[in-house]
């Protein structure tokens, strides 16, 4: 309880700030409202398991492959092609394979074969279950698909590994294939060639006998025969790199049909130019190094200007991509044939300058041995065309035993590290998990409620929020249900004073008559907001302690009908209120003595029940006029009022009280 000269001195005060809450008082909520928190975990842990329960069960099977760097590439690290890549995806990053695997190159063959084992997948679901992720910092690559079946996971996941090892199969094949043949030729070209240089020469010796070369005659008959060498080795790249660009502009034109073509059009357009410009660099690069300009700042602008067109256009596709409409995910797979072309395009441009090069430096150094000396010329021409003819029948023999293994080789670049299995559990959902998600959300979710009503909650309900508001307490009151369930009052019986609520309510008494001295207020009025706050339990267990203090006590039930103290304490029947102000008795004959202390007395005067067609209400003159002459008669005058929420007109009965 509060005392009102305190009150209206608040209502000219500023609110204070609000005191935070500390660690102590955060447990003490959570104490509290344990049972929400509680409730709101148990809810979440419920309807997690509940969802998990209903929602359609999702297997994952996967295999795990090993995909050995430079696939399906079965030269000799010292070959002249050990820098030469076969086919699959032969020397692409592991991202690039990934890619070729969730591309329809590998899905549409192996959705056919799915179909043929009567399961029957759309390209897009399965493009879509299809994960591929590496493992790790490692060169294995997992490829996992989900399903609501268990046996259509497992099945889909070797179709698709099945799949990627038959196209990297043919693809191998068809590269070796093409390399065997083109060596074939050459070997028998060289070895055609070593018979001509053999008889050729014999045949110059036994014409002109024996002839020596001179120290510096010999130095440029070795240096040219160093140079041929070179360039049959080049000419043997260039034929290769120049197999892989056309296979690979095979398989662009593929993708380019799965596509569509006003996507394509645009891009290839954009690349043809981007590519144009980095081939104008590369010459202008490959005429500084022939002028001898290699390492020079030319050189190195030349070089930034190159890495930021090929820059410029991956960024270029990239943003194709995202524009791109691809609904059956081909574009990455087209963006990786587009980047490899180039690439390729570029190493093709390269070792043509290179061959170019060379024949240029050969006819330099033919023409100043030509100048020392004809015949030593025509000698050391002859000679050093068996010893080419040697080294590159040896260098194409070799590389052509090598192109028969590649053929002879099967699967040995697919290592399967992890099978697939089938699974026994699925993936999603997972019931146990699922609820302990749920039990933390709801503890979260809960706990979270809690602060943020006791944030907004602005009701008083302990002495340190009034004193924030600067209000005085006079008096606190124990919580005693036993003792009020039953009349609201302390048992009449007991002794008041020692009671704890009895106790309670003399302290008010006291602090009443303490804080006005001489001048403590005579007529009392006691409300509330809403019913059931326990308005007419204080006012009735007041009247009790001024009556202790040997006060004479009237209480007057102004509720008008409402439950008030009508209900708290026992009456004879008598008039009410009601009738007093709808003059059909006077006041003296409604006052009901109710209970009698060691030198005061309770009496109170019952509301009543309103009568029917007359306007009863605390604001008439006949109730101030009552509330005047028991003044004169009592010590102390409380009016129990409705709560102002339910009944406004008790503020005018509260302005005639003191």
């Amino acid at each position: 309880m509060n005392g009102s000269n305190n009150i209206n001195r608040t209502n000219t005060q500023s609110s204070p700030e609000p005191e935070e809450l500390d660690l102590s008082e955060l447990l003490g909520l959570l104490r509290r409202k344990a049972w929400l928190v509680i409730l709101g975990a148990v809810l979440g842990f419920g309807a997690a398991f509940l969802a998990s329960l209903v929602m359609t069960p999702v297997y994952e099977a996967d295999v795990q492959v090993l995909i050995s760097e430079g696939e399906t590439t079965v030269t000799m690290p010292d070959s002249p092609m050990a820098l030469l890549t076969g086919g699959g995806s032969g020397g692409a990053s592991l991202a690039n394979r990934m890619q070729i695997i969730k591309s329809p190159v590998v899905l549409e063959p192996a959705l056919s074969e799915l179909a043929e084992n009567g399961q029957i997948w759309e390209y897009r679901r399965l493009y879509e279950s299809l994960q591929i992720q590496p493992v790790n910092d490692t060169d294995v690559i997992e490829i996992s698909v989900e399903a609501q079946d268990p046996v259509r996971a497992k099945s889909a996941a070797e179709a698709v590994l099945e799949s990627y090892r038959d196209y990297s199969d043919r693809q191998a094949q068809d590269q070796s294939h093409r390399m065997k043949e083109f060596l074939e030729s050459q070997v028998e070209q060289a070895e055609t060639r070593v018979q001509n240089a053999q008889k050729a020469i014999r045949e110059f010796q036994q014409d002109s006998g024996i002839i020596y070369l001179t120290s510096e005659e010999q130095k440029l008959s070795e240096l040219v025969t160093e140079l041929e060498r070179q360039l049959i080795e080049t000419e043997i790249r260039l034929h290769d790199k120049s197999m892989q660009l056309a296979h690979t502009q095979d398989e662009l034109e593929l993708a380019r049909r799965l596509l569509p073509e006003a996507d394509t059009v645009g891009i290839d357009k954009m690349v043809e130019e981007l590519q144009q410009v980095q081939a104008e660099l590369k010459a202008k690069r490959a005429e500084y190094i022939a002028r001898g300009l290699e390492g020079s700042p030319e050189i190195e602008q030349l070089d930034r200007q190159i890495d930021g067109m090929s820059q410029q256009i991956q960024a270029e596709l990239s943003s194709a991509a995202e524009q791109a409409e691809d609904p059956r995910g081909t574009f990455p797979y087209y963006r990786q044939l587009v980047l490899k072309q180039i690439e390729l395009q570029a190493v093709v441009d390269g070792l043509k300058n290179q061959t170019d090069l060379l024949e240029e430096r050969i006819g330099e150094h033919e023409e100043e041995l030509w100048r020392l000396s004809d015949r030593a010329f025509e000698y050391a021409a002859l000679e050093r065309e068996v010893e080419v003819a040697n080294n590159a029948y040896a260098l194409l023999s070799e590389e052509l035993e090598h192109a028969k293994i590649a053929l002879e080789q099967d699967r040995a670049a697919l290592d399967v590290i992890s099978p697939a299995v089938l699974p026994e559990d699925p993936v999603r959902p997972r019931p146990r998990l699922n609820a302990a998600i749920g039990l933390v959300l709801g503890l979260f979710v809960s706990t979270g409620l809690v602060f943020a009503a006791e944030y907004m909650d602005n009701t008083v309900k302990d002495r340190r929020q009034l004193r924030t508001l600067g209000i005085s307490v006079l008096g606190t009151i124990p919580r005693c249900k036993e003792a009020l369930k039953q009349s609201g009052a302390v048992p009449v019986n007991g002794n008041f004073r020692s009671h704890p609520v009895g106790a309670a309510f003399i302290r008010i008494e006291s602090s009443l008559r303490l804080a006005h001295g001489e001048e403590r207020p005579r007529v009392l009025a006691c409300t509330s907001a809403v019913s059931d706050e326990g308005k007419s339990t204080v006012a009735f267990n007041l009247g009790r302690a001024m009556a202790q203090s040997g006060h004479r006590v009237l209480l007057v039930d102004g509720t008008m009908g409402q439950p008030g103290l009508g209900h708290a304490v026992e009456t004879a029947k008598a008039p009410g209120l009601a009738a007093v102000l709808a003059e059909q008795a006077d006041w003296e004959s409604a006052v009901q003595n109710v209970e009698d202390g060691p030198d005061g007395s309770v009496d109170l005067i019952a509301g009543g029940e309103p009568s029917s067609g007359t306007i009863q209400s605390v604001r008439s003159p006949v109730f101030k006029e009552i509330l005047q002459q028991a003044r004169g008669r009592y010590d102390q005058v409380i009016i129990d009022l409705p709560p102002l929420l339910v009944s406004p007109e008790g503020l005018e009965a509260a302005a005639a009280s003191d």
